[in-house]
């Protein structure tokens, strides 16, 4: 998994490397922003990012930690932290990711990503959920 180097940087250095970080990332469109970071970051680094994103996702609508550990394979723990970290982040943080997702509601998803989850946690007991999630008809 990749690591933060665990020497600081003086704050003003810090600043501007984060600065340029998000105008290169928000300087590109969606299809060049996709082949960008799947040559900027590392696979480790990807799946990490998106995991987080979809933990996030999968908390603000309201999935129990046994599903989310089914789905995303991660820890107890993990899933503890990172809600306590949701709890702690800002209203508009909160809100960015709602509104991107459709206000996430897991009894009604308007979100293919919600879809899939849906699928893929049905999908141990319904045959005909795992066909269509095998398929990609979702």
């Amino acid at each position: 998994m990749p690591r933060a180097s665990r020497q600081f940087l003086d704050n003003s250095v810090w600043g501007q490397i984060n600065e340029t970080f998000i105008e290169v990332i928000s300087h590109h469109k969606q299809a060049e922003l996709k082949k960008f970071l799947a040559e900027f970051l590392t696979s480790e680094e990807r799946v990490m990012l998106a995991k987080r994103l979809t933990l996030y996702i999968m908390l603000l609508s309201d999935y129990s930690d046994a599903e989310i550990k089914e789905v995303l394979k991660m820890s107890y723990e993990t899933i503890r932290t990172t809600r306590i970290l949701l709890e702690n982040k800002s209203q508009k943080f909160r809100s960015g990711l709602e509104d991107w997702v459709g206000k996430p509601n897991r009894e009604m998803p308007t979100n293919r990503l919600l879809k899939f989850i849906e699928l893929a946690l049905a999908a141990k007991s319904d045959v005909k959920a795992r066909a269509k999630l095998t398929s990609g008809d979702y």
